[in-house]
């Protein structure tokens, strides 16, 4: 029986495909998001019934959630939204979600309509997907940021955690 060869031609072949495959996943996953303190871009949204309005004009503290129901992160981004809608109540904090994907409004709307999605109903906005993402340095979704009443951005996160939250809050 003739032993294998772990360093063939055949076998390097492979050795760099996969490893070209790993670092495009990464790559791929690798967020460059805005950073803490750096100012939003000019953000248009636009609400399940057409209007259009600029986020930036909105002068109170806000939440930004980039959401991608695809997401292996999708379960606990939904457990999430509930205590961060009980912060923003408190704190009189505006929460605008937008979905990666359906970009037509009117999948959006049917989506909404399930049980799972319920929660998300009134938070929800329509953007321009691929400019919001590049202007906010998103490649992988979900992205979470928090943003102060001046537009800065005070904390983001690919996961955000309730109580980082909060004690920024309590700072303020």
């Amino acid at each position: 029986m003739s032993k294998p060869k772990l360093f063939g031609p055949k076998n390097l072949l492979v050795y760099l495909i996969v490893a070209y495959l790993f670092y495009f996943l990464y790559s791929y996953r690798l967020n460059s998001p805005l950073p803490v303190s750096s100012r939003i871009p000019d953000t248009i949204l636009y609400t399940l019934n057409g209007e259009k309005f600029l986020l930036n004009d909105y002068r109170s503290n806000k939440f930004l959630i980039f959401f991608d129901k695809a997401s292996v992160y999708s379960p606990y981004y939904l457990k999430v939204i509930p205590d961060l809608k009980l912060i923003a109540e408190s704190f009189n904090i505006d929460i605008f979600l937008i979905f990666k994907k359906p970009v037509d409004v009117e999948l959006l709307k049917k989506i909404l309509q399930k049980n799972k999605y319920k929660l998300l109903e009134n938070i929800t906005y329509s953007a321009n997907i691929s400019k919001l993402a590049d202007d906010y340095g998103i490649r992988s979704w979900p992205h979470f940021y928090m943003i102060n009443s001046d537009n800065k951005v005070v904390y983001q996160a690919k996961l955000p955690s309730v109580r980082a939250i909060n004690d920024i809050l309590r700072r303020y």
